[in-house]
């Protein structure tokens, strides 16, 4: 996987490419960038699978770089890592196709947790953001069907969750750790506007998705 981290002060890019080359699978490659140009230069060189961006850049909005990633390389998965901390921020991130967006407030482990579920085909937001963001998630969901809904990746853990499976089983069965399980899990539950695992299955046995 390669993996590209965008970020103005040196000592976060180092850092933050430490703590990923020792927790992703080996072969994992960062490349850095200090500014929306270098990170540019990188993705035109560069078949880049995950991109970490700060939203403030010295030459550069963060918005506007993703805007650019969208459009000129949409198979380049976006993740925000910033110390801004707003609602309005994140609900425009994924507005600009983010899949996640991770503070620096968090910790490097929910970092590369983060990294992990996105490249997996999932989203991850910080636990830090309120219930604007929740409210926006809920509702831009609305009206989709499941296939549309769901990553395939979700889809997997669904089908395993209504087969009454737990966190752990479903990781073991998938190739995942239980806590990227419950990740997606949450995700899944969040679109679907349900609470436990019983509405989660009477979903499931109501519209038939998964019947032999």
């Amino acid at each position: 996987m390669k993996i590209l981290l965008c970020d103005d002060h040196p000592g976060i890019l180092e850092s933050v490419k430490l703590r990923i080359e020792l927790s992703m699978p080996k072969g994992t490659h960062c490349f850095l960038a200090g500014s929306g140009k270098e990170a540019e230069k990188i993705l035109q060189e560069e078949p880049i699978d995950i991109a970490v961006l700060d939203l403030r850049l010295p030459d550069s909005d963060g918005f506007v770089l993703m805007k650019i990633i969208g459009k000129t390389w949409p198979n380049t998965r976006i993740v925000v890592y910033s110390a801004n901390q707003s609602d309005y921020s994140a609900i425009k991130a994924i507005k600009y196709g983010a899949k996640g967006y991770i503070t620096k407030n968090d910790s490097l482990e929910e970092l590369t947790e983060a990294i992990k579920t996105v490249s997996e085909g999932g989203q991850y937001f910080s636990k830090k953001f309120g219930k604007r963001l929740e409210d926006y998630l809920k509702n831009a969901y609305k009206g989709m069907s499941p296939e549309d809904l769901l990553t395939e990746t979700e889809w997997l853990v669904l089908k395993e969750l209504n087969a009454g499976l737990n966190n752990d089983s479903i990781g073991k069965k998938l190739g995942m750790k239980p806590g990227t399980v419950s990740v997606h899990k949450s995700w899944i539950m969040r679109k679907f506007v349900v609470t436990t695992d019983i509405e989660l299955r009477n979903l499931c046995l109501e519209s038939g998705w998964f019947e032999k």
